[in-house]
């Protein structure tokens, strides 16, 4: 670094004077005056550095050295006093040297240095002092900071040192409340935001810590009132009179849900606690409508003032549903065949054959069940009814089967007319119900289920001589009657 040499330089005359005059006489040494000098009046620091937390950030100042060709200033930070000090900002010579600091370690000790620089050489900074400035409490909300929904959260405080956190909700911490710093790196405590006349209501917190009777720079900081519980279906599609809801409750003193003004008004509230669940479920009965309905929900929270949400609900319909016998067969001996199913959004069904459904029993929806055919070998025309609290009518699927001689064959009752009392069991009870299904022999020709939309027709291999008898098997409102089985071959 080029310093600034300071030296007096008297008339060339007067020197060749005092030369011939006196030649004994020795020359005077110059002066140099350099700032940076160990033993100079500034002991090699004349940079006096300073530096002050304000709600900008940590402003960094030093004075000029006075000294010529300074290129910059470099700005260096560390969180420990004889730290390696890494360098954070370079700033051009000019009237005000200052810096301000956005990223300083929040509630930690935070130390500055400034080092001139110039052409390839920059001033000493072991004997530059460290300006020191502890950073306030780092005080966090809970969630989004930027809003709030409770008056009381529970708010995260850290400082590395003091003794004390002091909260409060006016810049003179008058009212305030002192929360003990413990070992912990992060102390917890709950706090009163006190009461606000609705949502969008701005509230404002200062915290400081203290060490001894030192108290720390104040940190504000403020959050949005936003008191908003949110309702939802807890799960599955709505195809029962009884939906269960969901509500987050986070603020809420009291709450109640209705279908109806008028119901609402009527309902007991359900009184919650500081201590509650933020979650809260709540049974709701619909009306027997397809349309969408709403739930009205009438909420009171800890900051003093009340709402009133809705949520929409939509009920499902049954969807296109279908059903076939138990490996997919079309011709059984066995009249007790398994029913499987497959429909979405049913909560009953129940099964007829070839006759009016009335007086049909329904039972519980359940995708696989056992049915018993009419008594008589023949083609079966098998109807499934399938509905929900929603859709009384529901979908209506049906699916022609073949049953064979044999003694079950013939052994049928009226109890063929019900769904069933038993579900397929899992594992080896199902498989043991499709081996008693057997097929029979391969010389009798296998039934064919007719095709959706085609009626009740039934045809067999195209030219085969039976295909006329298949032709026509009675529906849900025709006769019991059923087709003849088709006509063995003479063997020969």
């Amino acid at each position: 670094m080029r310093a600034r040499v300071v030296h007096s330089l008297a008339p060339l005359g007067l020197i060749v004077l005092a030369a011939v005059g006196s030649c004994s006489q020795r020359p005077v040494e110059p002066v140099f005056e350099n700032p940076f000098r160990p033993d100079g009046p500034d002991g090699g620091d004349p940079f006096h550095i300073t530096a002050a937390y304000t709600v900008a950030g940590v402003v960094i100042a030093w004075s000029n050295p006075g000294v010529e060709g300074i290129k910059s200033y470099e700005v260096l930070h560390d969180t420990v006093v004889t730290g390696d000090y890494v360098p954070i900002a370079a700033v051009l010579p000019g009237a005000l040297l200052s810096f301000i600091d956005v990223d300083y370690a929040r509630y930690r000790d935070n130390y500055y240095k400034v080092r001139a620089v110039g052409d390839n050489q920059e001033s000493a900074l072991s004997r530059v002092a460290a300006a020191r400035v502890f950073a306030p409490p780092e005080v966090v909300f809970p969630g989004d900071p930027t809003k709030v929904r409770t008056r009381y959260p529970r708010l995260s405080l850290r400082s590395d040192r003091g003794d004390e956190f002091e909260l409060a909700a006016t810049p003179d911490f008058v009212g305030s409340q002192r929360v003990p710093r413990t070992a912990a790196r992060i102390d917890s405590v709950r706090w009163d935001l006190g009461p606000a006349p609705g949502n969008g209501t701005r509230k404002f917190l200062y915290a400081r810590v203290w060490t001894g009777t030192q108290a720390s720079p104040t940190i504000k900081d403020s959050t949005l009132v936003e008191f908003k519980p949110a309702m939802s279906v807890v799960s599955g599609p709505v195809i029962d009179s009884l939906v269960t809801i969901r509500v987050t409750t986070t603020g809420a003193d009291s709450l109640r849900l209705a279908r109806t003004h008028a119901r609402l008004a009527a309902a007991p509230w359900r009184v919650r606690t500081q201590d509650s669940t933020t979650v809260e479920v709540v049974p709701v009965v619909l009306a027997a409508s397809k349309n969408s309905q709403f739930i009205l929900g009438q909420f009171r929270c800890d900051f003093g003032f009340g709402r009133v949400d809705s949520l929409s609900v939509k009920p499902l319909v049954v969807g296109t549903a279908s059903f076939y016998f138990n490996n997919n067969d079309t011709l059984v001996s066995n009249p007790r065949v398994l029913v499987v199913s497959a429909v979405n959004n049913a909560t009953q069904m129940r099964f007829w054959v070839a006759q009016d459904s009335a007086g049909v029993p329904w039972k519980a929806f359940d995708d696989s069940t056992f049915f018993t055919l009419s008594a008589g070998t023949g083609y079966k025309r098998v109807y499934g009814q399938y509905r929900n609290f929603y859709d009384p009518d529901g979908q209506v699927a049906g699916r022609t089967i073949h049953l064979v001689g044999g003694p079950a064959a013939q052994s049928a009752g009226p109890a063929a007319q019900s769904a069933g009392a038993a579900a397929v069991p899992a594992g080896s009870a199902a498989a043991a119900h499709r081996a008693a299904s057997a097929r029979p022999a391969a010389s009798a020709r296998s039934a064919v289920e007719p095709a959706a939309g085609s009626g009740l027709v039934v045809s067999g291999a195209a030219g085969s001589a039976d295909a006329a008898a298949r032709a026509s098997v009675p529906g849900p409102a025709g006769s019991a009657a059923t087709a003849p089985p088709p006509t063995r071959r003479r063997e020969r």
